[in-house]
């Protein structure tokens, strides 16, 4: 265990660039390999330990195959088309989620044309395996933050709305939050408590 967790002879990681072809004036997506940088070993540590005591998110799917598998045979009465950009390839997660693993989420350092650089963002982010583990828990804890305000918003609508007449499709409550229209895709498919 220990020779696996030295890290003596590692090399900072390194930031090279793809280009975006897809996009206007093919800019660049920078990538930081973090392999066989100092604290790859202990942040692959780690998130086998993590791993192994964290229930599997609800929303995880291993592959394309498990994800064909779970999609065949799924009927939608109302299709709706959503498109989700991807802001960044590695998933970033806040330094208070993680006590034991300050060290590895503060060592942020890589190197470019021969000159070292540390990452200097609000959410530390590192290419390790040592992310998904927690940035899963954090986005999960999103999700049902983001959807408890949403059905809670959902409710004042629905009560507020006139059973009968010609006003029964106009509720009475005009939602302010900036999101409820951005989600009311949801409206059929969570359906508010009593």
């Amino acid at each position: 265990m220990y020779k696996k967790l030295y890290y003596n002879d590692r090399t900072l990681p390194r930031a090279y660039g793809l280009l975006k072809i897809h996009k206007d004036g093919c800019s660049l997506r920078i990538i930081i390999l973090s392999i066989d940088s100092p604290l790859y070993s202990l942040a692959s540590f780690l998130h086998n330990i993590i791993k192994d005591n964290v229930s599997k998110l609800s929303s995880n799917i291993d592959n394309s195959i498990k994800l064909f598998e779970k999609l065949n045979g799924f009927c939608l009465i109302i299709i709706r088309s959503i498109s989700l950009d991807a802001i960044l390839l590695f998933t970033n997660i806040p330094l208070d989620l993680a006590i034991i693993s300050r060290l590895v989420l503060k060592t942020t350092f890589f190197t470019f044309n021969d000159r070292i650089y540390n990452q200097k963002f609000a959410w530390r982010q590192i290419g390790a395996s040592l992310t998904y583990s927690l940035e899963g828990s954090a986005t999960e804890k999103r999700f049902y933050t983001l959807r408890q305000y949403f059905e809670k918003e959902r409710r004042k609508v629905i009560q507020t709305t006139p059973s009968s007449g010609a006003e029964a499709n106009q509720p009475v409550y005009q939602p302010t939050w900036k999101l409820y229209n951005n989600l009311r895709f949801l409206k059929d498919i969570i359906k508010p408590r009593k």
